[in-house]
C-alpha cells in the first residue's frame, strides 16, 4: 500500500497492488552430431558439430487497485482496477553452432596419453524493443500507448566467434588400469 496526499487540490489516492503475475518461456532446442575414429594403435579420434537455440519470451501483469480519498474525511470516493503489463526481459533467442575436434593418442605402451582438441563456435544473439509500461488497462480499457511510456531494452543484435584448445597429458600408474 502506498499512500500519496492530496497536492494542489487533487485529492489523495491510496495505491495496493493486488498481485504481480510473472510469467516466462524458455524453449531451448539443439543437434549434436559425432565420429569416433582409429587411427593405427595410437590414436583416437573425436570429431564433431553441434548446434542449439534457446528462445526467451518473459512477461508479467500487476494488477493495481487506485482508491481516490475524500479530502474531507478520507473515505474512498472511487477506486480505479488497474493492470500494467510489462516484459522484464526482452523476447531474445541464442543461437550457437560448434566444431570440435580431440586426438588422443597413446604413448609408452598405453602408460601414458596424450590429448590434443580444438573447438570454434559462431554465437548469434538477438532481442526485440522492450516499452515500458508495455500497456495499461484501466477499468478494462486497454491502452497500448500508456503515457510515460519510455523503451527499456533496445533491440540488439549481437554475432561473435570464440575458440578454445586443450592439452591433457594422463599417466596410469598400474599397468592395466
Amino acid at each position: 500500500v502506498k499512500n500519496i496526499p492530496s497536492i494542489n487540490g487533487q485529492p489523495g489516492k491510496q495505491i495496493n497492488v493486488l498481485k504481480v503475475t510473472p510469467a516466462a518461456t524458455h524453449d531451448t532446442q539443439g543437434i549434436q552430431m559425432q565420429t569416433d575414429w582409429t587411427f593405427g594403435e595410437r590414436h583416437y579420434l573425436i570429431a564433431g558439430l553441434d548446434a542449439w537455440q534457446k528462445d526467451l519470451d518473459s512477461h508479467r501483469e500487476k494488477y493495481i487497485r487506485i482508491d481516490v480519498l475524500s479530502p474531507a474525511d478520507g473515505g474512498v470516493i472511487k477506486s480505479i482496477n488497474q493492470v500494467i503489463g510489462e516484459r522484464p526481459l526482452p523476447a531474445a533467442f541464442y543461437r550457437s553452432v560448434g566444431a570440435y575436434l580431440q586426438d588422443e593418442m597413446a604413448l609408452l605402451k598405453n602408460r601414458l596419453s596424450l590429448t590434443l582438441g580444438g573447438r570454434i563456435d559462431q554465437i548469434n544473439v538477438e532481442n526485440e524493443q522492450v516499452l515500458n509500461p508495455l500497456y495499461t488497462i484501466v477499468d478494462g480499457t486497454r491502452n497500448n500507448s500508456p503515457a510515460g511510456q519510455t523503451v527499456l531494452w533496445k533491440a540488439i543484435k549481437a554475432h561473435d566467434q570464440s575458440w578454445s584448445g586443450n592439452v591433457g597429458l594422463l599417466f596410469h600408474a598400474l599397468k592395466n588400469a
